[in-house]
C-alpha cells in the first residue's frame, strides 16, 4: 500500500474559498451553473465564503477578485466576524458564461496584502440545457 505524506500547509497559508453550488470538474476547475450564479441569491449573485485565516483580527480586510478585478470586499469590525467565514458575493451582472479566475487577498493592518494562490479556475454556464423553456 502506497502511503503519501500529507501536504504541509504553511502557518499563514490562506484556505480555499467555499462556493455553494459549485461542482468540481475532472480537470481541476469548478463548474458554476445558473442556479449557483444567479438563482440561489438573485439580488447578491454568486456566494463565496472565505474561511478565517491565521492571526485574524479586527481591521483586517478581505477582497474578492474575479480576473484580478475587485468585485466585493469586507472589513472585519466585530469579534463575531473573527470566528465565522467572511461571506462575499460576485454580483449577478459581473458573471457571464465563460472561464474566470477567482481569488482573494487579505490585507492586515499595517501589512502588505496576502493573495490566495493559485486562483480558482471557474467555468460558468448560464444557459439552460435544451434552450429556453416555453411552457
Amino acid at each position: 500500500m502506497l502511503v503519501q505524506r500529507k501536504k504541509s500547509i504553511g502557518l499563514l497559508a490562506l484556505l480555499d474559498p467555499d462556493i455553494p453550488g459549485a461542482i468540481p470538474l475532472a480537470n481541476g476547475q469548478w463548474g458554476i451553473n445558473l442556479a449557483a450564479a444567479l438563482l440561489n441569491f438573485p439580488n447578491q449573485g454568486l456566494k463565496i465564503r472565505i474561511w478565517p485565516w491565521s492571526n485574524i483580527s479586527k481591521g483586517d480586510k478581505v477582497e474578492l477578485r474575479l480576473n484580478n478585478a475587485v468585485v466585493d470586499q469586507r472589513t472585519l469590525t466585530t469579534d463575531a466576524e473573527l470566528t465565522q467565514p467572511a461571506t462575499l458575493f460576485v454580483a449577478p451582472d459581473r458573471l457571464k458564461t465563460g472561464s474566470w479566475d477567482l481569488d482573494y487577498q487579505v490585507k492586515r493592518l499595517s501589512q502588505a496584502p496576502e493573495p490566495f494562490t493559485p486562483s480558482l479556475k471557474l467555468v460558468v454556464k448560464l444557459e439552460l440545457p435544451g434552450g429556453q423553456d416555453t411552457d
